[in-house]
């Protein structure tokens, strides 16, 4: 590699000690000879803070939130706080393989087009077992997950970065906002391992149903460019009723509730029914969604 651009590798974390060492370290121990890590700790408070304090490297550059910002705010900050050309994020718990951030440099570096470039992954249990076959994903777009990424910052800057509005699904948003700007890149070497914890977003069928309403009023907001054109109301209903069987009994059920009711009384009043079992749960959602249309 004839240059080495800095690259800002960076990393969220908020009570996730899980592989919290392991992680670290895939990152640390990257072949690249030029980055930054950036860990933003965001109040942790189960013995996340003391791991992260441990290591001592002058690479790592840890950001201590004096309050909980959530990770969309707590990215956005730590971006900021970067130097780097590149941008490159590392999920929580997750592994590196040690030849991924000098890959995807290379690869940005060829492809001058290239606006965001991803890498094959494997999906792995807390347990190590493998759950997804990397291989079947190979060169889709849509294989992008926010964990494996690398982006150019001045490209980053130039959408506008993450939408602070997204509490999940910030990435979806962005990443939209950036193939406007050039095209998708790919290594189509397996350089990445996600891990899923019990508290990750994939085990939680809350934040799951969340994130796929963030997720949607994000695709609405690219086309709209305006949140107040965007039927937030709806989108949640729809969501809701699409993943019914992990949102009744939630929290998420207060949710429903809450839009339903600002849809008009007939909309609340077919959920009673359903809910006093007068009406199936296929009906009920069939039903409301023929209202939203």
């Amino acid at each position: 590699m004839s240059s080495y651009p800095l690259v800002s590798i960076i990393t969220g974390y908020y009570n996730r000690k899980e592989n919290l060492q392991q992680s670290i370290q895939s990152v640390l121990d990257q072949s690249y000879p030029n980055f930054e890590y950036i860990i933003f700790d965001d109040c942790s408070t189960d013995g996340t803070s003391e791991l992260i304090a441990a290591f001592n490297d002058p690479r790592l550059r840890v950001l201590r939130h004096e309050k909980n910002m959530g990770f969309t705010k707590g990215i956005i900050a730590a971006i900021a706080e970067s130097r780097g050309e590149l941008i490159a994020i590392h999920g929580a718990g997750d592994v590196s393989f040690k030849e991924r951030i000098a890959k995807q440099v290379q690869h940005m570096l060829d492809n001058p087009n290239v606006a965001i470039v991803g890498c094959l992954l494997e999906d792995v249990s807390k347990e190590g077992k493998v759950i997804h076959n990397p291989i079947a994903d190979a060169n889709a777009k849509a294989h992008f997950t926010q964990g494996e990424v690398m982006y150019r910052r001045s490209q980053y800057f130039q959408t506008g970065g993450y939408n602070a509005i997204f509490k999940y699904g910030q990435f979806t948003n962005l990443k939209r906002e950036l193939l406007k700007l050039g095209e998708a890149g790919f290594v189509n070497e397996l350089l990445y391992q996600r891990i899923h914890f019990d508290n990750g977003v994939t085990k939680n069928p809350k934040k799951r149903v969340e994130q796929r309403i963030y997720m949607h009023i994000g695709q609405e907001l690219a086309i709209k460019e305006s949140i107040f054109y965007v039927d937030v109301s709806s989108i949640a209903i729809k969501i809701c009723l699409e993943n019914l069987d992990m949102v009744i009994g939630t929290p998420q059920e207060d949710l429903l509730v809450f839009h339903l009711k600002k849809k008009g009384s007939y909309a609340y009043l077919l959920y009673k029914l359903y809910k006093q079992k007068a009406l199936s749960a296929n009906f009920f959602a069939k039903r409301v969604f023929k209202l939203l249309n």
